[in-house]
This record gives structure tokens, sequence and C-alpha cells, in this order.
């Protein structure tokens, strides 16, 4: 009986999402290095034990090489989706999406490092990063704005660990190729951070997306609702003495807001939830909204930029003023017509008194004059 002497398949790995993916066409004269360095570990079971007996080290993921999005069937592309800011809703895929331009602008062979930052990255890199995204994800170009500013944060953040790493803590060139630094900046970093939260790596944009499917009605959380759903655990409790101050000043503010509004008070003017959050948070920064996630801007989400929102708020501070300075005048007029009034009181009550005497010497002189028998 004869038997194979070797036997050459399609390649095939298992992705992210436990899914057999078969390659249509196999080239025996060329392997992908993914596929060479993919190893399932769920069927190296024994293999892993093994590994981490003898090296005594903590085994890790590694960077990941989105090898599932090399799966794809031709002409086959992955559907994301986007909410009114432009904002990514969907985790898993929205997940893939900013994974996949982590691994193509990691590649030198499409961004260069030897520039100062992403502005002074080429127009033909940012259009060969935006055609790669195409290949892969179905977006439309409305989108390449938003694609291609979270690939620019993707670059700054490994530009930032590579200058950690191999750069910042070494004086010289020699030193700098001679020796390996530890990455620990990133842990001080988020040592640093005073208020944390416990979305993990789902955006806020996704959850946001999920607690309003979740109402069905079509209301979204605002910004209050959402700073509490990202700083809150599961069963209930502030993640960190910060939130909590954070959340008792919303609390704080919104209930003597409602005590104002059930008042007589007929020239009080209630605060929107912006305003409420300014007050406790202070005011937003540049090219970004605070508790609605990446992508969200002031443009997007009030329809005016950040020099606008200043020179709002500085109206508004100015309009304030004027009213306190109009209100201390009217006290002071008040104060001044009060004086007066008891000025003339004063004097009233003199004159009364005067003409009481006056009267009771006229009332005696007629008694001396007409005895009463």
């Amino acid at each position: 009986m004869e038997c194979f002497s070797e036997i050459n398949t399609n390649p095939s790995f298992v992705d992210e999402e436990g899914r057999l993916r078969i390659f249509l066409q196999h080239d025996f004269t060329f392997v992908s290095a993914d596929i060479l360095s993919f190893k399932p570990t769920h069927n190296l079971m024994a293999t892993s034990r093994t590994s981490h007996s003898f090296s005594g080290q903590k085994r890790t993921r590694g960077p990941t090489r989105n090898i599932g999005l090399l799966g794809l069937r031709p002409r086959e592309r992955v559907k994301v989706s986007f909410n009114e800011y432009g904002q990514l809703v969907d985790e898993i895929k929205g997940r893939r999406l900013t994974s996949y331009l982590g691994t193509l602008v990691c590649n030198l062979y499409n961004v260069p490092l030897q520039v100062i930052g992403w502005s002074c990255v080429s127009i033909e890199a940012k259009q060969k990063i935006w055609a790669l995204v195409l290949e892969k994800f179905d977006i439309v170009e409305d989108r390449k704005d938003f694609t291609l500013s979270l690939a620019s944060g993707k670059y700054r953040s490994y530009r930032n660990k590579m200058k950690a790493a191999f750069y910042d803590p070494w004086p010289t060139d020699e030193e700098r190729l001679r020796y390996k630094p530890p990455l620990h900046k990133n842990k001080e970093n988020r040592a640093k951070q005073k208020i944390h939260h416990t979305s993990g790596s789902k955006s806020f944009a996704q959850l946001r997306f999920e607690q309003t499917r979740v109402r069905g009605d079509d209301t979204k959380p605002n910004r209050i609702e959402m700073f509490k759903l990202t700083h809150t655990r599961r069963d209930g409790t502030p993640i960190d003495d910060a939130s909590c101050e954070v959340m008792a000043q919303f609390e704080e503010i919104m209930v003597a807001q409602t005590q104002s509004q059930m008042g007589e008070s007929s020239s009080f003017t209630p605060l929107s939830v912006g305003d409420i959050y300014t007050q406790v948070l202070g005011p937003e920064r540049h090219g970004r909204v605070r508790s609605l996630g990446f992508g969200a801007t002031l443009t997007s989400v009030f329809g005016v930029t950040k020099k606008e929102t200043n020179a709002t708020l500085a109206s508004k501070l100015k309009e304030t003023q004027e009213r306190e300075e109009q209100m201390q005048q009217q006290i002071q007029q008040q104060q001044g017509q009060l004086q007066q009034q008891q000025e003339q009181l004063q004097q009233q009550q003199q004159q009364m008194e005067i003409m009481q005497q006056h009267m009771q010497q006229m009332f005696g002189i007629k008694l001396a004059g007409n005895p009463v028998s």
C-alpha cells in the first residue's frame, strides 16, 4: 500500500473570533511570515506549560499582527458603524480597525519615523494608509478624516513608546545602541492619574451606543450620565475618591437647580448639562469633548470651535458681571431711598412732637381761661 510522502494544503489559521480561515490559493515557494509565526495557543497548551516552566517568565500576547484580516475572501470587507458625531460604535469591528491602523503606522514602509510628527507625514503616505484601510474595511469617504485621526493617534503613541524606550534614557547614540532600556514610563504616567474609568478597552462612543439600545426609546445618555457610567464599578460604587467627589458635585448642583425651579423666582435660568459639566470639571480642551470619547469635538457636538466657545464663555461672564454691577447699583439706590425715607420719617416725627407741644400749650391756656365748673 502506497502512502503520501508529503501533503501540501492551503494555509489556514484560527482568527480572533475562533473561526477557521483557509486561504484560497497556496504558493509553494512563499509562505507568509504571519502564517509561520502564528501559534494557536489553545492547541499547544502542553508546549505552553513546558516553556513556562523552563523560562520562568510570564508569557504575553505580544504585538498584534491582525492575522484575522488576512483570511478575508476577495472583495470581502469588514463594515464598521459610526454615530452622529462620526465615532466608531461597533465594539469588535471598531477594535479591529484601530488595531489594524496601529499595525499600519508601525510599518516603516508605510509611515517613516524620521519626521517631527504626523503633520509632517506626506500626503502620499496618508493616502496609502487610507487605501490599505479600504482594502479591509467598508468605510465611506466622509469618515476618511476620522480614520486618519485614529491613525495619527496610533502613530503618536508608537513614536512616544519608541522614544521613551530607546532614546530618552541614554545621553549618547553609542549607549542607546548598546543598551535596551526598560519600559516604566507608562506605569508612572498611569499612576499620576487621579480620575480613572471603568470602560476598559471599550470606547465611550461604543458604550453610549449600547446604552441607547438598552433604553429602547432612542434617548442617548448625556455627559453627566456618561461620566457616572464610565466611573462606576459593577456594584454601583465609584472607581475612586476623585470620581466620587465629581459625581457628588454634579448631584448637588442638579438638586439645587431643581429646588430653584420649584421656587417662586421667575428670573431663574436653568443650567444645561454642558454648563454643569464645565462648572465642575473646567472648560474643554482642544480637539475633544469629555465623556463622549475620541472623535467628538466642539465643532461636531456643539457646532462651535474652542475659540467661539471661549468667546461665548467670555461674553456670558461679561453679562454676568454687568448684571451683578446693575444689581449692586439697584441695591445702593434702594439703600439711598430707604435712608431718605427714614430721614423724612424722623422729620415728620419731630414736626408731630412740635405740633403736640403747641396743642398742649393752647389746650392748657383755654382751660385756664374757661375753667370747668
